[in-house]
């Protein structure tokens, strides 16, 4: 395994998606794994279940910056350190009995690379979910939303809304038809990354003509 740490700032110019100049870490195989790009004065630090890898560092003809000191460390396979998908989909979110709020993903991070995450909404007892009341989207751009994108599914996995995508795109989805159950899904490919989303969501009172959520 190989934990690759910036030892110092990152000072790269910034841009939403990581388009313009960014240092990626890819596979031998050229599979991207992270991209990171921006600003950022904190420690950064991640750990990869791999032998090798490649640092790319991509600028375009605009902006320049001091760029990136970056450190690497081998350390041994242990399935205890390895990512999982439980730290990938790391969300901030808080619910009460009269709604709550999802924002993907937690912190200042940009979402990462080749995820499916979901998260489960159930409402409180003979009430229905309004979703969202509020939100934005941050999530790369593409006119199908194929490669990117945040959904609403049913219990069964059927889709609610079509599915959201593109930049700082207010979500507009008003009470779902009688559902107390909700699932947030959101998945990424191995192409762009973005700030991702925050939505909020309220119980309204309703009835309910299946067992969703019982």
């Amino acid at each position: 395994m190989i934990e690759v740490a910036f030892s110092g700032p990152i000072l790269i110019e910034h841009d939403d998606r990581c388009r313009s100049d960014s240092v990626s870490i890819l596979t031998e195989g050229n599979t991207p794994l992270r991209i990171y790009c921006g600003k950022n004065t904190k420690p950064v630090a991640d750990l990869f279940d791999y032998d090798a890898l490649l640092v790319r560092f991509h600028s375009d003809g605009s902006v320049n910056d001091k760029g990136f000191n970056l450190t690497y460390t081998f350390k041994p396979a242990s399935n205890s350190s390895r990512p999982t998908k439980e730290n990938l989909c790391a969300a901030e979110r808080s619910q009460s009995t009269h709604g709550g709020w999802i924002k993907y993903p937690a912190g200042d991070a940009l979402y990462p690379l080749n995820v499916t995450c979901q998260w489960r909404i159930v409402a409180t007892h003979n009430k229905v979910i309004e979703i969202p009341t509020s939100g934005y989207v941050f999530i790369a751009p593409e006119e199908t939303c194929q490669d990117d994108s945040l959904m609403l599914l049913n219990e069964d996995g059927g889709l609610l809304t079509d599915p959201y995508c593109g930049d700082n795109m207010m979500l507009h989805y008003s009470k779902t038809a009688n559902h107390r159950v909700v699932i947030v899904e959101f998945r990424s490919d191995l192409s762009m990354v973005d700030k991702g989303f925050n939505l909020t969501y309220a119980f309204q009172r309703g009835s309910t003509s299946t067992n969703e959520g019982k």
